[in-house]
């Protein structure tokens, strides 16, 4: 999960970046600020962030691996998969 972490840090340093420079830039209001900042740091991080992102998927799709496998590790076999063995052995 440190590969999210680190994505959401890096996603808040990009807003924080943009709300920066409007700031430098003139823009005083607050709400502007936050609501150009959010919109600036959505449109630039999947550009900026595609590595990080990339590797928040696989952290995922891993984790979701993992947990199905002991899911399906702890449950019984179903009535069918029983049967479909049975079956199989003569």
């Amino acid at each position: 999960m440190a590969a999210v972490v680190r994505y959401t840090l890096l996603r808040l340093l990009i807003t924080g970046g943009v709300v920066g420079a409007l700031w430098l830039a003139g823009v005083r209001n607050a709400w502007l600020l936050v609501l150009l900042g959010v919109l600036g740091g959505a449109l630039l991080s999947p550009f900026l962030l595609r590595k990080q992102r990339d590797e928040v998927a696989a952290a995922l799709a891993n984790r979701m691996q993992t947990v199905q496998q002991r899911r399906d590790a702890a449950s019984p076999p179903s009535r069918a998969e029983g049967e479909a063995d049975s079956q199989a052995q003569p």
